[in-house]
């Protein structure tokens, strides 16, 4: 059942909407507060209830078509039976009851607005990043506290735990180093190639800083790889562009034949009216029969709808040449947006993996002080800091254990350590 610590209703007054607002609304009593406080966004999770009571039937009328659990859509929606899609980012439950039961009303004629109850059953989940045991996103509940969330990312590294495993722990935390070390060749590599095919070179090359943990063989192959690859992908444009092309030379190589013939088609459709001119002074006058006359004319109209038909051709071979340009100017951009897609997704794990390096590489020189100087006190400091998005973009700041988060909050988690003092 939906937590009713977080259900907010919309009653009508009079006693039997009193008797609606107690049995719907049951604990609700002191929770306003804290619905107000909380705005729905994409990703949340609400339950709606209808009900209105019925004076002829003497009981509740429940609006089955449209009560269920909806979720905010990516364009800060809902979209309700009968009644379409209603606006919920950034209102309160007792907002969005206010719009849909009036919504209701409107659209099923009702005398008055029906009986609302709405329940946040699913939040967005909140984010936890930096130098923890697993990183990632993790339902959000209300009350989660930062220590509640890191102890839901399974805890700080245990590369920082001073025990007699300590070893293994560095040995892996080396390991990891290792593969993010791989990893970044191979996106440093592949961005190398992204932003030749974006320029439109013939061959890309890397910059010099880049290099693999296994050596320079092993950093051939991966370019190899990828060279192998951007000449495929070029050739595939090439034949593409080729074929357009290709069909553009015969389009226009009928318009201009087609031109001709056109011309030709004029130039008798000028004599043979000049012909039929004459001739019908003539037959004005009497001098000519009347079938000469007719078929002269018949000819000319034989000849003008010739005329017609090669003028549609032309401009139907010059449209097939239009609609060519624009396939290939559509090719051209899907390719240059699927590059720069995936370019942004090579750059964006370039810099998640760069801070994931260097965060291990951190926790490694802490174990290796724990190694060396066990013996010393050192000083380890954990700092915490959340962002969230509000209504002036996202704002960061430090936090302690005991602060409470919100929904879609992003919690970094930093180890620090310094020599005892």
């Amino acid at each position: 059942m939906p937590d009713l610590a977080r259900t907010c209703h919309v009653c009508a007054s009079g006693f039997f909407r009193v008797l609606i607002a107690i049995l719907i609304a049951g604990t609700c009593a002191g929770s306003g507060a804290a619905q107000d406080a909380y705005r729905l966004n994409t990703g949340d999770r609400i339950a709606f209830r209808f009900v209105q009571w019925d004076t002829i039937e003497l009981g509740f009328v429940e609006f089955d078509a449209v009560n269920g659990t909806y979720a905010v859509e990516s364009d800060g929606t809902i979209m309700f039976p009968l009644i379409g899609a209603v606006e919920v980012e950034g209102k309160s439950l007792a907002e969005i009851a206010d719009a849909v039961t009036l919504d209701l009303q409107g659209q099923l004629g009702l005398v008055e607005p029906p009986s609302a109850s709405l329940s946040i059953v699913g939040h967005r989940p909140v984010y936890v990043l930096g130098s923890v045991a697993t990183p990632g996103a993790y339902d959000f509940s209300p009350g989660l506290t930062v220590q509640q969330a890191l102890a839901l990312a399974g805890g700080l590294e245990t590369v920082l735990d001073d025990s007699p495993g300590r070893e293994a722990a560095t040995v892996r935390a080396s390991g990891v180093l290792q593969e993010i070390a791989i990893d970044i060749a191979r996106q440093e590599v592949r961005a190398a190639r992204l932003r030749a095919e974006m320029d439109g070179a013939n061959d890309f090359t890397i910059p010099e800083s880049v290099t693999h943990p296994d050596g320079p063989d092993t950093l051939k192959a991966v370019i190899e790889h990828e060279r192998a690859l951007f000449q495929s992908r070029r050739e595939a444009r090439t034949r593409a562009l080729d074929a357009l092309d290709d069909s553009r030379a015969l389009l226009e190589t009928e318009v201009s034949t087609l031109q001709e013939k056109l011309a030709g088609l004029t130039r008798q459709v000028e004599l043979l009216s000049e012909s039929v001119g004459n001739m019908e002074a003539l037959f004005e006058r009497g001098l000519v029969r009347s079938p000469s006359l007719v078929a002269q004319q018949g000819q000319l109209i034989n000849l003008e709808n010739r005329q017609l038909d090669t003028e549609t051709a032309v401009f139907r071979a010059r449209q097939a040449i239009a609609e060519l340009e624009r396939e290939r100017i559509g090719l051209e951009a899907d390719r240059r947006l699927d590059i720069l897609r995936e370019l942004q997704r090579s750059e964006t794990a370039i810099e998640q993996l760069t801070a994931r390096r260097d965060m291990n590489r951190r926790l490694l020189l802490g174990a290796e002080a724990l190694l060396v100087a066990s013996d010393e006190a050192l000083d380890i400091r954990t700092s915490y800091r959340i962002t969230r998005s509000g209504p002036d973009g996202p704002q960061t700041r430090d936090v302690t254990p005991d602060t409470r988060l919100g929904p879609a909050d992003v919690i970094e988690v930093e180890v620090i350590i310094l020599p005892g003092g």
